[in-house]
Order: C-alpha cells, then structure tokens, then sequence
C-alpha cells in the first residue's frame, strides 16, 4: 500500500513529467474522444480474422533471433577486425618501439632476448 502512495504521489509523479492539474473537459470532447474509440474499435472488428496470440508471439521471436544473429555477426567482424590490427601492428617493428622506450627509460631492455 506505502509503494502504491508513492507512486502516485505528487512528487513522484512531478518526477516523472506527469503534471498533477486536472485538465476541464466539455461535453463535446468528451462524445468526440468517445466516437474515436468507438470508429478505433469497429475498424479492428472489420479488419478481418486477427492473428492469434500464439502466431505473433512466435513471430516476434523469430525476429528477436534474427536481430541476435546479425548482432552476433558484427560482433564477429568486430573481433576479427581487431584482432587483424593487432597481428598488423605486431609484424611494424614492435621491437623497435621497446628498445626505443628502453634507452629513454635508461636501461638496456625489458628482458626478452
């Protein structure tokens, strides 16, 4: 019960955006706002044999795994990629860049011979 009063608190609400003022409505509104929801509802019922809940939800997975297969793809590139760079950039004197540091450093190496 304390969760739902600070959920629908004002300072909670205030937080979220949601403003607290209750907005007057005329009759008008009110029946346009109804004859929406009416019209929404009679396209839905004319618009023919709905797909079942089973049917979209097996949809949407498929989906799902095809959004994951082409995220595991770029995560492969991506890898090989890089991994491409570091075999390039080991075969461009590496060695050299060391025993550069090295003498900067002012001792003779790092121990590798």
């Amino acid at each position: 019960m304390a969760y739902l009063d600070h959920i629908n608190g004002k300072k909670h609400q205030k937080a979220l955006g949601f403003s607290m003022r209750v907005e007057r409505v005329g009759v008008d509104r009110v029946k346009e706002r109804l004859g929406a929801l009416k019209r929404r509802e009679e396209e839905r019922r004319n618009a023919g044999p709905r797909e079942s809940a089973i049917k979209i939800y097996e949809r949407k997975l498929e989906e799902e795994g095809a959004v994951k297969e082409q995220w595991k793809e770029a995560r492969k590139e991506a890898r090989r990629k890089i991994t491409q760079r570091a075999a390039e950039d080991d075969g461009e004197g590496g060695q050299e860049e060391d025993d550069e540091m090295a003498a900067m450093m002012g001792f003779g190496g790092f121990g590798g011979k």
